[in-house]
């Protein structure tokens, strides 16, 4: 039974933004799943709604996630908490924010705000998978990780480097981690997109555990200037959302 949870989770994982449709060869020579296995796989989970055939014998994803997915967006406290959070910080200081969480080795935006027309940028689309080692979300989860899993984290053939200014030394990236430890707050500066900075603060639910990064997207030059005001308007922010979450330092201190 596992193993076919497993291959439907992998099948599923194929469907991206740059990629929204598969066909049964395609997947086939993707995952190493032998053909026959495949079809079998995508006629079940077609009947259950997960995906659905277009022509010519393509698959996309289903419309039953819209409605699961609606259900995650109505009952879950991260998510209607960081929304009321991040609107209000989009609204006060005039920046584009973030949520994201920890799933499967990366961080994934869960939720954003835009700023106003004036200052708003082109922002990941929610459910953007961001790189641990080159986002100020990714590298904040790095940095409350423990040794055991930040280890496996940090992949053995080398980090990707995604702009110019993507940290590509595990020395260095581990010496970063250090530093966001201490001062409780990443920053990516043009790591990810070149001329797009960002800052994340941890987010703790009731029992003290980390379970997301709250933060703004700013041009580079913007956050450089400003960096000492966000970084403290960055962790009040996180502290607020924490508290709405039911976190309370005493017992954690």
């Amino acid at each position: 039974m596992r193993q076919i949870v497993d291959k439907i989770g992998s099948i599923l994982d194929l469907f991206t933004f740059d990629k929204s449709e598969w066909g049964v060869t395609e997947i086939s020579r993707e995952l190493d799943i032998p053909k026959s296995s495949v079809s079998e796989l995508m006629t079940s989970m077609a009947l259950q709604g997960l995906v659905e055939r277009i022509p010519p014998g393509r698959y996309r994803l289903g419309w039953r996630w819209f409605s699961v997915n609606q259900v995650l967006l109505d009952s879950n406290a991260l998510i209607k908490e960081g929304r009321s959070i991040l609107h209000e910080m989009a609204e006060r200081h005039g920046e584009s924010c973030h949520l994201s969480v920890f799933e499967r080795s990366e961080a994934v935006l869960i939720e954003k705000a835009q700023a106003s027309l004036t200052t708003q940028i082109l922002m990941s689309k929610v459910g953007t998978k961001l790189p641990l080692h080159a986002s100020a979300s990714g590298k904040l989860m790095l940095a409350f990780m423990q040794p055991a899993d930040l280890e496996k984290a940090i992949p053995e053939g080398g980090l990707m480097a995604y702009s110019p200014k993507t940290i590509l030394s595990t020395e260095v990236l581990m010496r970063n981690i250090e530093g966001i430890r201490m001062t409780g707050v990443a920053v990516d500066n043009e790591e990810f997109v070149l001329g797009l900075s960002s800052i994340a603060a941890p987010v703790h639910n009731s029992h003290g555990k980390m379970i997301a990064a709250l933060g703004f997207s700013m041009p580079a030059h913007r956050l450089a200037e400003q960096l000492e005001q966000f970084m403290l308007i960055t962790k009040q922010c996180a502290s607020r959302l924490s508290a709405r979450l039911g976190f309370t330092t005493s017992g954690f201190r």
